[in-house]
Order: C-alpha cells, then sequence, then structure tokens
C-alpha cells in the first residue's frame, strides 16, 4: 500500500470513531491491512500526527482525529458527499449563530440548548461538530453548553458566508442568457480568487485587446479567460490567448472552459509549451474552485508541474 492508501484507511477510521463516540489505538487499523510493514505504518502514523492530522499515535488507549484532519478526510472524499454536507450545515450554523450573537451582545454566550431545540439538530452530531470547531480554534466552549465565537471564528464565518454566496451565484448563472451569463461567470471566478488574496482586474481594456480577468500574487502573473459556451473549446480559444501572453513576458495563461476543449484546443496549448504555458480548467476544476477557492492554489501547482516537466495539459 502507499503512503497515501495508509493515511486515507487511518483517517476513515478514526473519523468514524469520532462520529460514534468510540476510541482505540491507531494500532486498531493496522490489522485490517493486508501486507503492510508495522515499522512503515507507524512512521506514516507519526507524521501525521506531527501533521495535526491525528492525535496520541503513541498512546495504549486512544487515538483522535484533529480538526484538520476531519478536514483533509473530507477533502479527500473519503466520507459520503450526503454526510459531510450535513455536518458543514451545522458547523456553518453554529458558527453564524456565535457571529451574530457577538454582534449583538459582545459579551453574551450561545446556549447550544436552545440551539438544537430551535433547529431540531441530532445531539450527537451538534457535539461531535462542536468539538471539532473548538479544536480548529473557531468557538471557545467555557462549558458543554455555552459557546462564544473566537476572533478566527469571526473570519472563518464570513469565508463560509462567502462560499455560500458563491455557491448560489454559480448554480444562477447557468439559467443566463449567453451574454450575461459570460460576463457573471467571470465575475465570480474573480471574487472566488479575490477571497484567496489574489489581486484581481477585471475586464482590462487596451486600444487592440481585451482581457477577462488579469490576477497576481507573489511575483506571479496570470491572465485568465473564462468561456462558458454550448460546445468545447476550439483552437480559435488558445490562439487568441497565446497572441495576448506573446505581447507580456513572464505572464501565464489560463483558460477557462465550462465545456471542455477540443482535441485540437489542447494539442495546440501542449505545442506553444515552449515559449508560453497556458493551464486548462474543465467544469470539474472550475466547481472545485467554486467550493473551495484554496484549491486554486494547489491546481495550478499541480497543472503547472505536469504542463513544464511532461508537456501535458491537464483538466478536469
Amino acid at each position: 500500500m502507499t503512503r497515501e492508501e495508509i493515511e486515507n484507511e487511518i483517517l476513515v477510521g478514526l473519523y468514524t470513531e469520532w462520529e460514534n463516540h468510540t476510541g482505540g489505538t491507531v494500532y486498531t487499523f493496522f490489522g485490517r491491512l493486508d501486507g503492510v510493514d508495522e515499522e512503515y505504518y507507524t512512521r506514516v502514523a507519526l507524521g501525521m500526527e506531527r501533521a495535526s492530522l491525528i492525535d496520541g499515535v503513541g498512546k495504549s488507549m486512544r487515538c483522535e482525529i484533529r480538526a484538520h484532519g476531519i478536514i483533509e478526510a473530507e477533502a479527500r472524499n473519503l466520507v459520503p458527499r450526503e454526510k459531510i454536507e450535513k455536518y458543514q450545515y451545522l458547523r456553518y450554523l453554529m458558527l453564524s449563530a456565535a457571529a451574530t450573537a457577538f454582534e449583538e451582545r459582545p459579551d453574551d454566550e450561545v446556549n447550544a440548548a436552545d440551539l438544537i431545540s430551535q433547529f431540531s439538530l441530532n445531539d450527537t452530531d451538534f457535539f461531535n461538530n462542536s468539538r471539532f470547531l473548538a479544536d480548529a480554534g473557531l468557538l471557545h466552549f467555557s462549558n458543554a453548553w455555552y459557546f462564544r465565537i473566537t476572533d478566527l471564528g469571526i473570519e472563518q464565518n464570513r469565508r463560509w458566508a462567502l462560499l455560500k454566496s458563491l455557491e448560489a451565484e454559480y448554480a444562477a448563472v447557468a439559467d443566463l442568457p449567453p451574454n450575461t451569463r459570460g460576463i457573471q461567470f467571470q465575475s465570480l471566478i474573480a471574487r472566488a480568487l479575490a477571497s484567496e488574496g489574489w489581486n484581481t482586474n477585471e475586464g482590462s481594456r487596451t486600444s487592440y485587446e481585451e482581457m477577462d480577468i488579469f490576477i497576481d500574487k507573489n511575483g506571479a502573473y496570470y491572465l485568465i479567460e473564462c468561456k462558458w459556451t454550448n460546445t468545447p473549446i476550439s483552437t480559435d480559444a488558445t490562439s487568441h490567448l497565446l497572441a495576448k501572453l506573446g505581447r507580456r513576458e513572464g505572464v501565464r495563461g489560463i483558460l477557462m472552459s465550462m465545456a471542455g476543449f477540443t482535441a485540437g484546443a489542447v494539442t495546440s496549448v501542449q505545442d506553444a509549451s515552449h515559449s508560453k504555458i497556458i493551464l486548462l480548467f474543465g467544469k470539474g476544476d472550475i466547481e472545485q474552485i467554486i467550493n473551495r477557492p484554496s484549491s486554486f492554489d494547489t491546481l495550478v501547482a499541480e497543472k503547472e508541474r505536469e504542463f513544464v516537466t511532461r508537456r501535458n495539459a491537464l483538466w478536469s
């Protein structure tokens, strides 16, 4: 088994124990794996502990998943989507209630019992996710029933509110007329990237060209073209973007297409790799950015690495 496969087994096992309020050592899951060396398994588990994914590897009685580990398990899709959505709703509900209480009465705390009763919540799910929020530093509990939001929680609540806004806007864009849809799609992408610290400039024009989005951060510059058409993008779009990049030194291109790309478009990007880099983002990539804007930087790094080393234009 690979390191990632072992990590996944541990994450799934500890996530389940977190849900069910059960517990055991990390070696409970080692017994389920065939052909894995125990020393290597221990090194993987200790690495996960150093990364704050889990805690208690060396304890004889109990090893637990940390908040970061829960986030990682959900990001790796090791948990059913409906369960993730249910838990994320609970977390947002708690954080939003605490943020509202803080805005109205900064010294007051939220009563968990009132919140559970008001929204008919499951007690176990509520307290599991309250532990998650406390471990993540987003909520502070004075006891098992009363909590208030932290400064970090206030910032996270703003981010979650933005994500919900992006998701709702994305769902609405599909029903717009083509011209309006393109403008709104462009704006949606710019807002998502701005939330991750990218400087964004939308709809820039010169005397001879127009650019959808220009972004930069930490000395990296990208020109983004956003396309929401009914058919895959052809070589016309890649040629236009290459022409714009040819007039700019040190700028890389990103072509986003909800309908994907023709084989010719992909080939044209790969053929131009000796002079310019264009990264391709399909519908799957775009939806990942909308649902989790922080994934953009990782996607860019992965796509650039594959493009530079293998001339392979990845997209999904």
